[in-house]
């Protein structure tokens, strides 16, 4: 009679390793897949969040100036230090803040300085003449009335003859940082902020779809898609209070200069009360 002759028990140990060995590597191919074609997917709901959060702060920043600007009838020329350090206004001298500081950082981008990292607009640069234009299409779309904020029309005004980046002094950081650099900015009035970032958005900004043309200008809310504000684009476009008697002729008085007059040859008024050609026509 023959005995059974059995496997030593070491080898069959070293074929169920092997066996659980393959069906491991089968696992994280898989896993390696199904992360490949998630990939695409879990980056643009990224890109989404990010731009979410850029439109929110766009709007913070844009509301703040708005509020400089009619409290104090002139453009900041540091966010941190006019907006989010705030500034004394009024005969009790109260320190009066207009910005929080996370809003000094786009969305889009990581902001490593406490001076935030948006990409700055000043008064005379092209961007507001650009918004405008895009603002004006935007509203013969949706037939409403061609309203435009006056500080919009004054600063496109400003700016519509500048070709983009002309005189090398296109802002790219804060103009009065401690490094020095940029000094010919120091002191310029900013009139708002877009995005570094040059791709191309998830939704329409007034008909602008890449993220470094859209301007957060103040008294231009952010409206998206073309969805309007249940107040209204008449209520939306109320001008700030920036009316100045000492612009008669109903011009925009900017940084104690009237702009954008609208009756030629009529005086402003100057910081002492005397009659002086407004300029800007």
């Amino acid at each position: 009679m023959k005995q059974s002759r059995r496997r030593p028990n070491h080898i069959s140990n070293r074929g169920e390793r092997g066996y659980a060995l393959i069906a491991l590597i089968g696992i994280i191919l898989f896993a390696m897949i199904l992360t490949t074609a998630a990939a695409p997917v879990l980056k643009k709901e990224l890109q989404r969040e990010k731009e979410e959060e850029m439109f929110w702060r766009g709007q913070q920043v844009q509301m703040a100036i708005a509020q400089y600007f009619a409290a104090s009838g002139k453009f900041p020329t540091n966010l941190k230090k006019d907006l989010v350090d705030g500034v004394k206004i009024g005969p009790a001298a109260k320190q009066i803040r207009f910005l929080r500081p996370s809003a000094l950082c786009d969305g889009m981008n990581p902001c490593p300085s406490e001076e935030g990292n948006w990409n700055l607009v000043y008064l005379g640069d092209r961007e507001p003449a650009d918004l405008r234009d895009a603002l004006l299409a935007y509203l013969q779309k949706q037939k409403l009335p061609p309203t435009i904020p006056p500080l919009l029309t004054t600063a496109a005004e400003m700016g519509k003859n500048r070709l983009p980046g002309a005189g090398g002094d296109k802002p790219g950081e804060q103009s009065d940082d401690s490094s020095g650099s940029d000094d010919k900015l120091k002191g310029k009035p900013i009139v708002g902020v877009t995005s570094k970032t040059n791709d191309k958005m998830f939704r329409s900004y007034y008909g602008i779809e890449e993220y470094n043309k859209a301007l957060f200008f103040p008294q231009v809310p952010v409206i998206t898609g073309g969805i309007i504000p249940p107040i209204g684009m008449g209520a939306a476009f109320a001008p700030t209070n920036v009316a100045n008697p000492r612009c008669p002729d109903g011009g925009v008085r900017i940084n104690g200069q009237c702009f954008g007059g609208l009756r030629p040859g009529q005086l402003c008024r100057g910081p002492n009360g005397e009659s002086v050609p407004c300029p800007g026509r």
